[in-house]
């Protein structure tokens, strides 16, 4: 069992304000396909690595077809794409 410690390691610090939490299960668009899944982890913004890009607050969910997390941005521009 991953524990949140596993979890912040992982995906860097937990986000303290966010519209869904964890556990919540979403339906949301990427790449044009409609997927399922329970939200894993609510990563707060910030840096992934040291030379990379700020990234906006992301979740990390595990979808329901199976295979890698998926990774769903927040930024404006893109909160439409969080269907439920």
């Amino acid at each position: 069992m991953t524990t949140e410690k596993d979890l912040e390691s992982l995906y860097g610090p937990q986000a303290r304000h966010s519209e869904h939490k964890r556990g919540d299960t979403i339906t949301y668009e990427q790449e044009g396909v409609r997927t399922t899944g329970k939200i894993l982890w609510v990563c707060a913004r910030g840096q992934v690595s040291e030379e990379g890009p700020v990234l906006p607050l992301h979740y990390i969910v595990e979808n329901t077809h199976g295979g890698w997390c998926d990774f769903t941005p927040m930024l404006a521009a893109s909160v439409k794409h969080i269907l439920a």
